[in-house]
């Protein structure tokens, strides 16, 4: 578990951000954008990666209008890039590097919860995550 302290704040965004970095290949649950999610997809795709993501509408919206409109129309056509929208609220974050996991829950007010997130780099932890995404995916097919 990576959980933020008062000497690092940012530590659970800053752990994601350095796998998206990192990473060619992406799945992903996300109830929310960070700023940083859009440019950090966006190179990506610009890199001949490969995205598949589960999100609400609003996030789709505010996610897909801040990536170039080429870019994204190219990746939409060669299905480098997928996106199902899920009509029902999320109430996980999952995001499926290309050798690790995280998972992050929401609190019992319903906010989620960005200072502690669930990290795991073993292909047992990456399978369930997986196994997950694929079961979420099925009810937005």
């Amino acid at each position: 578990m990576i959980e933020t302290d008062p000497i690092d704040i940012y530590k659970t965004h800053n752990n994601i951000r350095k796998q998206l970095e990192n990473s060619k290949n992406i799945r992903g649950i996300l109830p929310y954008i960070h700023p940083d999610y859009p440019k950090l997809i966006e190179n990506i795709m610009k890199n001949d990666g490969k995205i598949e993501l589960i999100m609400g509408k609003d996030i789709y919206k505010g996610l897909i209008s801040q990536i170039d409109k080429d870019l994204k129309n190219r990746c939409i056509k060669n299905s480098s890039l997928k996106i199902h929208i899920l009509k029902e609220k999320l109430d996980i974050y999952l995001l499926i590097c290309d050798e690790s996991m995280n998972l992050g829950l929401f609190k019992t007010d319903g906010s989620y919860d960005q200072n502690r997130i669930l990290n795991s780099n073993t292909p047992e932890s990456v399978k369930w995550a997986n196994d997950l995404f694929e079961t979420m995916k099925m009810k937005v097919i």
